[in-house]
Order: structure tokens, then sequence, then C-alpha cells
């Protein structure tokens, strides 16, 4: 589809789409590996004490510059003029953020699935639900990019073209 064709309602299905991908991969992959990991006895599974300490520092690190590259992105967003060149960065910003929310969690699965803690099944939960959270919706793209009433109007009507802004 190209770009001068794009109405908000197909902007808006596309973050879907991969947001979703973003998630049905994360919990295919923990549920596999639930699934492998169920058949261990529990003497096998305790420990793991730097396991602990380091995947809960990637979790915690990969939350903490999800936001930080997405604030920044969408701040630079925010000064370029076309509106559908603002939206493609806002897309693209998102896109980062939950990239790197997977591979935190992505890598806390294999931790699951080579020691077999259940810590790490939490934590990657953890990952999903903040993923849940970062959703796109039109409420959040009005107040992250701070979209003047015209904007917002042109936002709202899923029929809409996002090349009838300049």
């Amino acid at each position: 589809m190209k770009d001068e064709e794009t109405s908000v309602k197909a902007f808006f299905y596309t973050l879907h789409v991969i947001h979703a991908a973003f998630i049905v991969g994360l919990v295919f992959f923990l549920s596999v590996t639930f699934y492998l990991n169920a058949s261990r006895r529990q003497e096998e599974v305790t420990g793991h004490g730097i396991w602990i300490w380091l995947m809960l520092f990637l979790v915690l690190g990969g939350m903490v510059l999800s936001f930080l590259i997405y604030r920044l992105r969408i701040r630079q967003a925010r000064k370029i003029e076309s509106f559908r060149s603002r939206m493609a960065a806002y897309q693209t910003a998102l896109v980062i953020r939950w990239g790197i929310l997977d591979t935190s969690a992505l890598v806390v699965i294999i931790a699951y699935s080579v020691t077999g803690n259940y810590v790490f099944f939490f934590m990657t939960l953890a990952v999903i639900a903040v993923l849940l959270w970062g959703r796109a919706t039109k409420k959040s793209l009005i107040a992250d990019m701070q979209l003047n009433h015209i904007e917002r109007t042109l936002i709202e009507k899923p029929e809409d073209k996002l090349s009838d802004l300049p």
C-alpha cells in the first residue's frame, strides 16, 4: 500500500498487527518452553542466583532503554513538518520500543529454557504485560505526538487518508 493511500484505519491496523506479532511470538515461545520444562524435576531448578540478577538487569534495562529511545524518537518526530512523515516516525518509534522489549523477553525465555527456573517465566510475563500496556491507540498517538486540532480531527476519522494533510 502506498503511503499516499494509507488511511488512518490501515495505519492503526498495521500497528496492531505488528504489536500482536511481537506478543504472539513471545507467548508461543514461552508456551513451548514451559511445556518442554514441565518434565524437569524440581531439584534441577534451584539455584542460578547470578542468572536471576543478570536477567533482572536485562529486563529492567530493556524497559528503561525502550522508554528512553521511544521518547527520544518521539521528540525528533514532533519536529518533522510533513504529517505523513511524522506518522511514519511514530510507527518506527513504536516498533523499536516493542523490539527492545521483545528481545529482552526472548533472552529471558532462553534463560528459562536452560535453567527451568520459574522466576524467568514470571519475568517474561512481566515484559509481555508491559508490551500489552504499550499498545498503540489513537489517544496515545494524540498525546505522544502532541497533535494539533486539525491533525486530531483527521486521526479520529478512520476512513480519512494520512495524505489529507500536508
